[in-house]
């Protein structure tokens, strides 16, 4: 890990206490039977994966495309390309399950092809436009995200809800159906 995602995941614990309260509820409402050492692990681990996605995204707007290839590997692609190449559009879907800033970088660098990204704007209007300043660094169209589900929508897609609300855990939460619905 980063020496500097390190210090500020210590501090946003351990000095800050970031979002703690919340966290640690939200935490126990999902894993109820959580022993503390285990909650104290968990967020801990949120918090340094936190700071390093921070860090990570800070230093999206400086990658050079050869620092963004050694980093970032894409495996599997050969049929997306194929596609793409019989002129079949393509729709790719990713979850949060990484620093997804790397990977629409590496996307837009690596695929060969025009790629549109949805997003969710920022309230920022700064932060909003130095986060569409770097995510199109390397060709990327960022498009709002309710104008996706709008265009989908003309296209024929299923006028599914866009919302559903889990039952798994104490506390209600809302959640996107998913491309699938």
């Amino acid at each position: 890990m980063n020496p500097f995602a390190d210090a500020l995941a210590w501090l946003s614990w351990r000095v800050v206490h970031v979002e703690q309260k919340s966290l640690r509820a939200n935490l126990l409402a999902s894993f109820p039977a959580l022993t503390e050492p285990q909650l104290q692990q968990m967020m801990r681990d949120y918090y340094r994966s936190f700071a390093q996605v921070l860090v990570e995204v800070v230093r999206s707007v400086s990658l050079t495309p050869a620092e963004l290839r050694r980093r970032v590997v894409l495996e599997g692609f050969e049929p997306v390309r194929a596609a793409l190449g019989a002129g079949t559009p393509v729709l790719l879907v990713a979850a949060h399950q990484c620093n997804w800033e790397w990977m629409l970088l590496a996307l837009s660098l690596e695929l060969g092809y025009p790629l549109d990204a949805a997003y969710k704007p920022l309230v920022d209007g700064w932060a909003q436009r130095e986060m569409l300043k770097a995510r199109s660094r390397f060709g990327a169209r960022l498009v709002p995200a309710q104008s996706c589900w709008r265009i989908f929508c003309a296209a024929g897609a299923p006028r599914a809800p866009l919302r559903w609300w889990p039952t798994r855990s104490r506390a209600p939460a809302s959640a996107g159906t998913g491309p699938d619905s």
